[in-house]
């Protein structure tokens, strides 16, 4: 079952979605309780465009592995883009509360807090994030300018989905690489940023978008 989670999950950053879901739905078969097993078909239903799919498998990581802080983020971050702000805030304070180091969880804090008009709020959650990892705080541009509204990022979400599907990962480098200098997106516009060149083996740029 290893050879079709690594085969599904390589096929899923290089963009071949159809067959990423194929290989994880395998080891799903073979382990239905594996909340790794979960969180990697998630995150390709994602990709597909099938959010309530991919809703459903976060969850089910979270039944089986409370502490599975990863498919908190991940959960968090497409309540996120449905536009479920509130319990997308609730899910990344539960992901702090297991790991109080993880940073993605505290810029997902600060992008909710902006988007639900509270930028006292995404003060303190940056501050807190700059007590241990200063560079992510600026690496990001989170400290200053203007926050992406839900619509700009839903909808570049959905066009990147559609050209990774294609294999078309130039033309999502440049989309992402356009939307997020127009603002302050979310870490998960980021990722699919990071997705598009290691797809093309830009390997040193990617390295460093996932390290920031």
């Amino acid at each position: 079952m290893d050879a079709w989670n690594n085969l599904g999950i390589i096929a899923q950053e290089c963009g071949n979605l159809a067959f990423s879901e194929s290989c994880l739905r395998k080891v799903l078969v073979a382990r239905p309780v594996s909340p790794h097993a979960h969180n990697n078909l998630a995150n390709t239903l994602r990709r597909l465009g099938q959010s309530q799919q991919a809703l459903h498998h976060y969850q089910q990581a979270l039944v089986h592995d409370p502490q599975f802080v990863q498919a908190c983020i991940n959960q968090s971050s497409l309540l996120r883009e449905l536009g479920h702000l509130a319990r997308a805030a609730e899910l990344a304070e539960q992901a702090i509360a297991l790991d109080p180091r993880c940073a993605e969880a505290y810029l997902n804090l600060a992008d909710l807090a902006r988007v639900r008009q509270r930028p006292e709020e995404a003060s303190r959650w940056l501050d807190a994030l700059r007590a241990f990892a200063p560079d992510r705080v600026n690496a990001q541009g989170t400290t200053s300018g203007t926050a992406l509204s839900a619509k700009v990022i839903a909808a570049c979400h959905q066009q990147v989905l559609a050209l990774s599907a294609e294999g078309r990962h130039a033309e999502v480098e440049a989309l992402l690489t356009q939307t997020l200098a127009n603002g302050n997106g979310p870490p998960t516009l980021w990722h699919l940023l990071a997705r598009a060149l290691r797809a093309q083996l830009k390997m040193e740029p990617a390295l460093r978008i996932m390290t920031m």
